[in-house]
């Protein structure tokens, strides 16, 4: 009877295979390669949700200061309620010929004077009329200090004048007086007045 000894090989394979130790290591090799190939997509996923998470996070607490910064703001706006008042009747957002030719009249007949003429010269006062976009951003838009000519051509006496221009002087809006002029009547005298008045005006589509 032929005898066939068992290959090298196998016999080595199955003693390997049969030692605990290296079923266990073999086993745990498996589990781990089996594990990172499955948990891999879901570590990337977390990492970036992660990063995500703490982009907006840092975004809401940017959005959060600047919140209570606004908040802070209107508080001290509301408090300051009747200096915004006092601001905005010395230098106006906008102009009206009206508001200003009514005042200027109101100043004349305080004083006892009675008004020869009145030009105001708003050419430098941009015209938002037609102009949506300006008009209701009125609060964001670029402004600056436009300045406003008047002419005041008003007849009365010196002492009258002096009154004029003290009501002017202490007028809540502001008023440059550059230049007057008198010339005599048989009766009163013709003062000619040459005036600024300034308004924090939006820019003209033209100078940006």
């Amino acid at each position: 009877m032929a005898f066939n000894p068992p290959q090298i090989n196998n016999l080595v394979n199955r003693r390997t295979f049969r030692n605990p130790t290296t079923q266990i290591i073999l086993y745990t090799v498996v589990i781990v390669l089996f594990s990172w190939f499955l948990l891999k997509p879901a570590v990337a996923q977390w990492s970036n949700q992660r990063a995500t998470l703490k982009t907006e996070n840092e975004k809401f607490a940017k959005i959060d200061s600047e919140r209570v910064a606004l908040n802070k703001l209107v508080t001290e706006l509301d408090s300051k309620e009747n200096d915004i008042k006092l601001l905005d009747e010395a230098l106006p957002l906008n102009e009206e010929v009206t508001r200003l030719h009514i005042m200027l009249d109101n100043y004349v007949g305080a004083s006892g004077m009675q008004v020869s003429q009145i030009g105001i010269d708003l050419s430098s006062i941009g015209v938002q009329a037609g102009d949506k976009a300006e008009l209701r951003s009125r609060f964001g838009a670029t402004r600056s200090i436009k300045t406003i000519p008047i002419t005041l051509s008003v007849n009365g006496t010196v002492d009258q004048l002096r009154n004029m221009l003290e009501l002017v002087e202490n007028s809540g809006r502001v008023l440059d007086v550059e230049r007057v002029e008198l010339s005599k009547g048989q009766e009163t005298t013709n003062f000619q007045l040459q005036l600024k008045a300034y308004a924090y005006d939006m820019e003209s589509n033209e100078s940006q």
